[in-house]
């Protein structure tokens, strides 16, 4: 059985875990583990009611896939992705 391993890094090019990075003050994110193999989690607080679309882009900027999409009231929520059929590499969750 092959592993992936997938690094997620943030729009800076700094990986992503354990560390939260946080859109317009509006979103903030957190992705782990990190690097992953089989399944990311990505950790989120809303300050407020949201659609959420978490994107998973590859090195060049195109988008690999929607990896979340839903609507969220105000809070603090956990959303796991099966990231297993992805190629090794390096990923941006936007």
């Amino acid at each position: 059985m092959v592993k992936n391993n997938i690094e997620f890094i943030d729009p800076d090019g700094e990986p992503v875990g354990n560390n939260l990075f946080s859109t317009k003050n509006e979103f903030q994110l957190d992705l782990y583990p990190n690097p992953a193999t089989n399944n990311i989690n990505f950790a989120f607080t809303l300050k407020s009611a949201s659609k959420v679309e978490i994107v998973i882009m590859n090195n060049l900027g195109e988008k690999v896939i929607t990896a979340i999409q839903c609507s969220r009231q105000k809070g603090f929520y956990v959303e796991s992705y099966d990231c297993s059929n992805l190629a090794n590499g390096l990923y941006y969750g936007t």
